[in-house]
């Protein structure tokens, strides 16, 4: 999913797929759904 949002005037591409879910358990040591 990609989405693109504007801060301080300029366009800011944000982008998630499966990879998020497994970066965020790894540095957090939680799971991302539950902390949603």
């Amino acid at each position: 999913m990609e989405k693109t949002i504007t801060i301080d005037g300029k366009q800011v591409r944000l982008k998630s797929t499966a990879a998020t879910v497994k970066r965020y358990k790894a540095q957090f040591r939680r799971d991302l759904f539950a902390d949603m």
